[in-house]
């Protein structure tokens, strides 16, 4: 390196005496010369150059971490503000509610209730009624806030089974299999005895899981199995119509034909709920695994070989996405339904694809010749949109007809398929089968279905008194009580010639029981009055008996040995609704409201004497309110049905609020209902 000698200034000792001078060699200082300097500078800028990422990443990372530590703390802060604050209000709701409780008289704890039980009712099943009921009760909430909350508020956090009404269902469930049981213990069942008939419908049933032949010959019979398609060119449309008014298979559509007093028949064409959730489902798993292995074992089941079955996947497939893409092109057509019109004017504006002649075939071969069809008849079409996209479907089957069978099967199969338990199909080494338990229910519910009134010789039913469901068919439809009768399941009688001749295999005996669907109807069969309205209503008739279903008579709704406090909250509550039914067309909370205001009435008038001094009992009134509460206890109301269905018709009763000891405050007057055959004014 190049280097430039300086000699050192004089003077530059200074501050040295003389006499410490020396004589000394003189001092040179190296110093780089501007060409190194220049270096220098440049490789100490390089050097800074490379270290200030560095730092400015270190800085930006330790002020990330202070402001992240910052946040965490505010956060903190404010979740232990939030936690603090609800403890409080939980806190104070629970010392409110527990301070109200002990303010109000109504039956809180275990022993209070059983002896308040006793003093109106000792037997075994008060009871029992009175031990299920103090384990559903929530004693720490305040029946004049909820009753709900109150009566059903443990009910909901520890019940196994989900509602009260399934509980019963399941006795009854239980009972019927034993039945069952008992029939098939027997050496000789009796063909005339009409529970050995139906205890024989439910064996079979049971039998046939791992017998798919009758299901396939039905199928095919119904000439929707690959390759056994009618030659006829309307086929799918002739199909879906049989389907549909026959065996209550819905599969594009669904189809009611009624019959009137003045001769005249009319069609109704409604959507088919199944079709459109259907799509839905097919949306999210058409492509997966799980929708592969399923159409695989159906199809397996239905008989195609396992070299078939890959070709009919891609099929299905290809049809599920174009039955989905109609659907969802059908809602930019407009609406124009619902729509009364001739069936000929229908075809020639919204079917083409199917004329006048092709629907009148497909009708009068489904139906029986009485019905008056012809090209005049009206039709009721809830929705235009479906007729367009039952059109698109009829276009595209007069090419591709095998397919469209194949997709109509399959539908099919979906809806009847439970009868084989066994699916005898092994997909990734996972068999795919309906469970044991849910077949048996299954069994069950389609036998009680086949056979209607007969279902009932299976169950040991209550003989009801005529006074008690009089006096509420009386409260609600005057004019009916003389000429109508409700009647326990008990005083029922089935004629024996009415059911079908028992076939060999259970399929055998459901495609004969549906074949006979107009004869059991006409015989009164289905004339079934249940919770949720009456069976086929469309052919009730005023001048018969309504037959109610056992699980209106059935513990704890009803018991013979019960307070009728508690029968009329039960049974009478539901009897009340189901009746309403006839008279109304929605059920609503005015609807419950109204249900509640009659069983009260009646109970007051089978308890006799004055209404006020009834009124003034304040235990026969808990009792009552409490049971029409406890009927339809669900812990699975996410929608609040079974909430509003208790709390709404009671809350703003005064009746309700002097048997509780609540304050005027805590509820206003009810609102006042007006029905011309009901008087609400107590």
């Amino acid at each position: 390196m190049a280097t430039v000698e300086v000699p050192l200034q004089p003077g530059s000792d200074r501050g040295r005496g003389d006499g410490d001078r020396q004589p000394r060699a003189p001092q040179v200082a190296v110093v780089p010369s501007r060409r190194n300097l220049a270096h220098l500078d440049e490789q100490h800028d390089d050097e800074a150059a490379n270290q200030q990422p560095r730092e400015r990443l270190l800085d930006r990372v330790v002020n990330y971490s202070i402001m992240l530590l910052r946040g965490v703390r505010k956060a903190a802060t404010f979740l232990a503000i939030l936690l603090g604050a609800a403890m409080l209000i939980k806190f104070m709701t629970l010392a409110d509610e527990t301070l109200a409780a002990r303010q109000v008289p109504v039956l809180v704890h275990g022993n209070e209730l059983l002896s308040t039980l006793r003093t109106v009712c000792d037997s075994h099943a008060c009871q029992r009624y009175a031990w299920e009921l103090q384990a559903s009760l929530d004693v720490y909430r305040n029946p004049c806030r909820s009753l709900y909350d109150f009566v059903c508020g443990r009910w909901r956090r520890g019940a196994a089974v989900p509602s009260v009404r399934e509980m019963a269902e399941v006795r009854l469930q239980r009972e019927a299999l034993q039945s069952v049981l008992a029939s098939n213990s027997t050496q000789s069942p009796s063909p005339a005895d009409i529970s050995d008939r139906v205890a024989g419908l439910v064996s079979s049933c049971l039998r046939a899981r791992r017998n798919p032949s009758e299901l396939r010959a039905f199928l095919r019979d119904r000439g929707v199995l690959p390759h056994q398609w009618r030659s006829s060119p309307h086929a799918v449309l002739t199909t879906l119509v049989d389907l549909s008014l026959n065996w209550d298979i819905h599969i594009w559509f669904q189809l009611t034909v009624d019959s009137y007093e003045n001769a005249s028949t009319r069609v109704y064409i409604a959507r088919s709920n199944v079709l459109e959730k259907r799509a839905d489902v097919l949306r999210k798993i058409g492509k997966s695994r799980k929708y592969r292995a399923g159409v695989e074992g159906a199809f397996r089941i239905l008989g195609l070989l396992d070299e078939q079955i890959p070709a009919a996947v891609v099929r299905k497939s290809s049809l599920d996405a174009l039955v989905s893409a109609l659907l969802e092109n059908s809602g930019a057509v407009p609406e124009m339904g619902p729509v009364n019109l001739h069936l000929e004017t229908m075809t020639e504006t919204f079917t083409p694809a199917a004329p006048a002649k092709a629907w009148l075939d497909a009708l009068r071969a489904a139906v029986p010749p009485a019905m008056n069809l012809s090209e005049e008849t009206f039709v009721h079409v809830q929705s235009t949109r479906l007729l367009g996209t039952l059109n698109s479907l009829l276009e595209f089957a007069s090419r591709r007809q095998n397919d469209v069978a194949e997709y109509i099967a399959y539908s099919a199969f979906l809806k009847i398929g439970w009868m084989v338990d066994d699916w005898n199909a092994t997909t990734r080494d996972r068999p795919l089968y309906f469970m044991p338990a849910r077949m048996t229910k299954r069994c069950l519910r389609e036998v009680e279905r086949m056979t209607g009134l007969a279902w009932f010789s299976m169950l040991s039913a209550p003989h009801v008194g005529g006074n008690f469901t009089r006096d509420l068919l009386t409260l609600i439809v005057p004019d009916m009580a003389s000429s109508t009768d409700i009647i326990g399941p008990s005083e029922a009688s089935v004629p024996l010639d009415v059911l079908p001749v028992p076939q060999p295999s259970f399929f055998a005996e459901w495609v004969a029981f549906k074949e006979a669907g107009l004869e059991l109807t006409s015989s009164g069969l289905y004339d079934i009055l249940r919770v949720d309205g009456v069976v086929r209503s469309r052919f009730w008739r005023r001048e018969r008996n309504l037959t109610a279903e056992p699980l209106l008579f059935s513990y704890p709704f009803f018991h013979t040995q019960l307070h009728p406090a508690l029968n009329y909250g039960g049974a009478g509550r539901l009897i009340a609704r189901a009746l309403l039914g006839l008279v109304t067309t929605n059920a609503s909370e005015a609807t419950e409201e109204i249900a509640v205001s009659v069983a009260l009435r009646a109970l007051r008038g089978a308890l006799g004497g004055h209404e006020d001094a009834i009124t003034n009992s304040a235990t026969v009134d808990q009792l009552f309110f409490m049971a029409s509460c406890y009927a339809v206890c669900d812990a699975e109301d996410s929608a609040g049905t079974a909430r509003r269905a208790c709390d709404a018709p009671v809350m703003k009763r005064p009746a309700y609020r002097t048997a509780f000891g609540c304050s005027p405050s805590a509820g206003k007057k009810s609102r006042a209902t007006h029905v011309k055959f009901i008087d609400f004014s107590h």
